[in-house]
């Protein structure tokens, strides 16, 4: 099926907001049409065919559905809260399999108090977002995370958030007057961890009055759209441009203004590569050593809309603990179609190209790997 035939799904996700003084009666849906639209143009000159039909179709639907309910849901919301951005299906900007991502929208003008345990969680990481000229900033200073905040014995934390200092009184985060997101990160080594016994926390206002993040109607409306149209363009932006140099480790320049939007953070470093998968016969291999100063690493096989395939079935990721490493230090990761009998296997559940991500977190190095692509026979050979 040529991709500009894709019918993609552009019903509209969102239900009508009730009538206020500050809307009108009705609020206009998301562009969904005209992002199927770029979707479609995109896959075309990808030469992605019809096995990514439902794959761009997901990328879209969770694009919508977490724009609505960031920008038109919680932000109407006067009292504060943390959405999953992950929920059920919904994947975007780099979802990662045991990794959590939970934001709220505040008043920066207010003070909160956030409670929580971190459960069997790897790391928990905070981090503030700030808008200034039109790009999501984020601080080092505004980040904080369970490997420098006062955890007690039984992993339980406060944090604060103030646009005054607070000394003396434990965690917390100063906030500027273009600050508008916090965003959580949880780490975990398995899907086990996540599931029985993730990290729990709250929020509440602290002063303030009780009123929306964003009060007017149509404001949010315009965010939403933005929010919207930002995920979908710069993660196919992102693809593209890496997609033009395939399989190699040649340095690609990618537009700040692009990784910006998918909300990267201060204690996250990140290296990747576009691959092509050509047949069943194909393996990419990456090599390389494991910085030593990494908290937590994840190798994460992405589709090129930068979401990840059905890793409950299939063996899309690694995290550094599980990457087998040669006495020398180096390691060998092998990338096929389907499982094969290789050291460090990971899959791209049938797909032919996608991008490979390596995430280090609290890694100040970015180490040297290579990547080639060679024949199932020549990657079994010692």
């Amino acid at each position: 099926m040529d991709a500009i035939m894709f019918r993609l799904l552009c019903a509209p996700l969102l239900s009508l907001l009730s009538t206020t003084a500050n809307c009108t009666p009705t609020i206009p849906p998301l562009p969904q049409k005209d992002m199927a639209g770029q979707t479609a143009a995109f896959n075309q000159r990808m030469g992605l065919a019809a096995p990514y039909a439902a794959a761009s179709q997901q990328f879209l639907r969770s694009a919508a559905s977490l724009s609505s309910a960031i920008f038109l849901r919680q932000a109407a919301d006067s009292h504060p809260y943390f959405v999953n951005w992950m929920s059920g299906t919904r994947k975007v900007a780099g979802d990662n399999p045991w990794t959590t991502y939970h934001s709220t929208l505040f008043d920066s003008r207010n003070d909160y108090l956030i409670t929580g345990n971190l459960g069997a969680a790897e790391y928990v990481g905070f981090q503030v977002y700030g808008m200034r000229d039109g790009r999501n900033i984020a601080l080092a200073q505004q980040n904080r995370s369970s490997n420098t905040m006062q955890i007690d014995c039984r992993g339980n934390f406060t944090l604060r958030l103030s646009p005054k200092p607070l000394t003396g009184e434990g965690d917390s985060i100063t906030t500027t007057p273009e600050d508008y997101m916090l965003i959580v990160r949880e780490y975990y080594q398995n899907g086990q961890q996540k599931l029985h016994n993730p990290a729990r926390y709250r929020i509440q206002r602290l002063s303030g009055e009780a009123q929306p993040p964003i009060p007017d109607a149509r404001q949010r409306v315009a965010l939403a759209d933005a929010f919207y149209r930002s995920l979908v363009l710069s993660s196919l932006d992102i693809a593209e441009k890496m997609a033009q140099v395939r399989n190699s480790n040649q340095e690609v320049e990618v537009d700040r203004r692009l990784s910006d939007a998918l909300y990267p953070t201060t204690d996250n470093r990140y290296n990747g590569v576009y691959v092509t998968l050509p047949d069943d016969d194909s393996v990419i291999r990456i090599s390389g050593t494991l910085p030593h100063d990494a908290t937590y690493i994840s190798v994460v096989f992405y589709t090129p809309y930068y979401i990840t395939p059905d890793y409950r079935n299939a063996r899309t990721y690694l995290t550094g603990k599980e990457i087998v490493q040669q006495a020398d230090g180096h390691y060998q990761i092998n990338l096929t179609r389907q499982p094969r009998d290789l050291p460090n296997n990971l899959t791209s559940a049938g797909y032919d190209q996608g991008i490979v991500a390596i995430r280090y977190l609290g890694s100040q190095s970015y180490p040297e790997f290579e990547v080639q692509r060679l024949s199932h026979a020549d990657a079994q050979k010692p």
